[in-house]
């Protein structure tokens, strides 16, 4: 058996289920604390690399922590690009949910 180094463990990504299973929405101003935080915890755990777990900050950290990292993406070309794919694939989202939402009401 292939024994793991010590230090393996911090560098695992943890992913979190979707509650209810579906993708979340963009906040708007009338969208609710925990849709935003559904959201933003989302969009980190799903496009930012990062060490251990989200789940421990609170619904302002995840803001801020999207806010800096998104803002830190615009400063290398590399990051614009990564910007430029990470929204194509947010919009897509948002429009499944537009497209889905108007085949309700008909």
């Amino acid at each position: 058996m292939l024994q793991q180094h010590g230090r393996s463990r911090p560098h695992l990504l943890s992913r979190r289920a979707i509650p209810g299973g579906s993708l979340p929405r963009r906040p708007t101003g009338s969208s609710s604390p925990a849709d935003a935080d559904r959201y933003y915890t989302f969009v980190l755990g799903t496009f930012k690399a990062h060490r251990g777990r989200l789940s421990h900050l609170t619904a302002h950290h995840h803001r801020r922590t999207y806010e800096e990292w998104w803002s830190e993406l615009s400063t290398t070309d590399a990051g614009r690009r990564y910007q430029q794919c990470v929204t194509a694939v947010l919009d897509n989202i948002e429009q499944d949910h537009t497209t889905r939402a108007r085949h309700t009401d008909e």
